[in-house]
């Protein structure tokens, strides 16, 4: 009795896990040439102005505006959030 209760006790955890495993799926991993990211531009001080018209950089992130997409080393971005 005490193993039946100990596995209904755990039942509820095992369903969820098993759930959260089948619905996390790796992003595919972006390989950013020398045309799309430069290690060398990063900024961490650069102060950016807080408008937001949003940039989808070559990395496919979106950026708050064009400023922020440079201060982290992007060097090529379109107009417009990702996936838009």
């Amino acid at each position: 009795m005490k193993k039946l209760r100990n596995a209904l006790f755990m039942l509820p955890f095992l369903v969820s896990t098993a759930f959260m495993c089948e619905s996390v799926q790796p992003e595919p991993e972006i390989v950013l040439d020398k045309d799309c990211f430069d290690a060398s531009k990063i900024k961490r001080d650069t102060m950016c102005a807080a408008i937001y018209q949003p940039v989808c950089g070559c990395d496919r992130k979106t950026y708050g505006n064009a400023c922020e997409a440079n201060a982290q080393g992007i060097l090529k971005f379109t107009e417009g959030a990702c996936g838009e």
